[in-house]
Formats: C-alpha cells, sequence, structure tokens
C-alpha cells in the first residue's frame, strides 16, 4: 500500500478512529520542512482506513513509502470537541492529569501524570517531585474531593500503602 502507515487506536471501540476529527502532532525528530514539532494540529487530507484487524493512515499527497516513513512517530489524536460531553460525576482522563493530589491527613502525593486501564477500575498513576510514582485506584471510594477548577484531587488513601 504505498504511502501507507500503520496505525494504532486507543479509541474505546477501536473503529471510533474513523468517526473523528484527527489532529496530529509531529514527533520531536521529525525532519523539516515540518514546522511546529511537538504541537497539535489539523491536517487537512488525511486518510485513515481499516486494514485486517487494525488501521492505516495516509496522507493524500503522499504516495510514496519513503516520505511517508518521514511521518512515522507521529501522533494521532481526536479533538475533545467531538466527543459527548460528560455526565455530572464523568470526567475526561486528560481532565486529571496535571492536578496536584494530596491525601486526606494532608500529605501531597505529587501530581497525576497519566491513567491506566485495568479490569476493575482505572488507576491515577502520581509523580511526585522526588520521581517516586504512587498508584492509587480511580474509584468513588477513593476520590474524598476532585475540583477541577482548583486542580486538586484529594484521595482517601494512605501515605504509606
Amino acid at each position: 500500500m504505498r504511502g501507507w502507515l500503520h496505525c494504532l487506536s486507543y479509541t474505546k471501540p477501536p473503529e471510533n478512529i474513523l468517526t473523528y476529527s484527527l489532529l496530529v502532532k509531529p514527533s520531536a525528530e521529525a525532519s523539516p520542512p515540518f514546522a511546529n514539532k511537538g504541537q497539535w494540529r489539523s491536517l487537512t487530507g488525511l486518510q485513515v482506513k481499516r486494514h485486517k484487524n487494525a488501521f492505516v493512515v495516509k496522507l493524500k499527497t503522499v504516495s510514496d513509502r519513503d516520505v511517508a516513513r518521514r511521518y512515522s512517530g507521529w501522533l494521532l489524536g481526536a479533538d475533545v470537541a467531538d466527543f459527548v460531553a460528560p455526565t455530572e460525576n464523568e470526567v475526561f482522563w486528560h481532565q486529571l492529569v496535571g492536578l496536584e493530589v494530596a491525601n486526606v491527613e494532608g500529605v501531597p502525593f505529587g501530581k497525576v501524570v497519566s491513567l491506566t486501564e485495568t479490569g476493575n477500575h482505572d488507576v491515577l498513576v502520581i509523580s511526585a517531585a522526588t520521581g517516586e510514582e504512587r498508584l492509587v485506584p480511580f474509584a468513588d471510594q477513593y476520590i474524598n474531593t476532585l475540583d477541577l477548577a482548583a486542580k486538586v484531587l484529594i484521595v482517601d488513601w494512605q501515605a504509606d500503602w
């Protein structure tokens, strides 16, 4: 397939990648003439389609595999404006990243750097300034206060757990 690159979809379900207005983020190693490396931007002429059990992506103007390789490692993202708004007790994962986390005793844990999905519930990955990483379940019984405006999350989690 001339100029097509394999693409991983992390959308739920994976075929939702075909329905979103996609943004691209050039890799830091992208060679010229790509400006704004590391920044999300819209890109016209981007095609995405199912290929076997995965997806492939192509710029309409690229038909050579060597030119296509220049785009390898770029990230695809969806515009949050395409999503259904969360309900009153829901948040998007990206809204949690960067929140300052402390426990109910006031012990600071650090900032949420990512989330991971497990079988039972999502898990917050919290990184302290010291580099120490802490995992806390993002489940109702452990969330005491979530204030997106103040960028604060208070968890019912012991410091020595």
